[in-house]
């Protein structure tokens, strides 16, 4: 069995376990950062609560949820949640501690949900984030998606991409 302490920095898939973790890791992001994630909440309604509450259904059952590790400490999250109406579909957020920000985790974790989202039969996955988060937009650009600008939010859409789904 692989010992996690032993691997510096790798990208592994979640599961009701790391509930804890996940949790730990939101609590550490920023208040700006956590607005962003949690896309345009008010600071005061992201509690620790809030937080791990949100870690708790997304680990148990409610997405698929990648991590990006630094041995064992959770240092990057993607979490994908597959629309209830329409499983061809999931929207993805991602969060990435500052101190660990510019060295292409949001790549990789986004990368290793479209290969899971290709697994699972999803054709289309969408990004919802505020106008001023550049930095995700730049990312859905890299994996060939559009962005379409509504209400002050944008809504990145990486649809039918070769990444996403096989040929046929």
């Amino acid at each position: 069995m692989l010992e996690l302490q032993k691997v510096p920095f790798h990208v592994a898939f979640l599961d009701a376990q790391q509930v804890d973790g996940y949790a730990a890791h939101l609590a550490r992001l920023e208040p700006a950062a956590r607005v962003l994630r949690f896309h345009g909440q008010p600071p005061h309604r992201l509690t620790d609560d809030f937080i791990a509450a949100h870690a708790s259904d997304a680990l148990g059952g409610g997405a698929v949820v990648a991590g990006y590790y630094d041995g064992l400490v959770l240092r990057g999250v993607g979490e994908m949640r597959i629309h209830a109406g329409d499983p061809a579909t999931a929207d993805v957020a991602l969060s990435v501690e500052r101190e660990w920000r510019g060295r292409k985790i949001g790549e990789e974790l986004m990368g290793a949900l479209i290969l899971e989202a290709r697994y699972l039969g999803i054709r289309r996955i969408v990004v919802a984030c505020l106008r001023d988060n550049l930095v995700m937009q730049r990312l859905v650009t890299r994996f060939a998606g559009d962005l379409r600008r509504h209400n002050g939010t944008v809504l990145g859409i990486i649809e039918r991409h070769r990444d996403l789904v096989r040929a046929a």
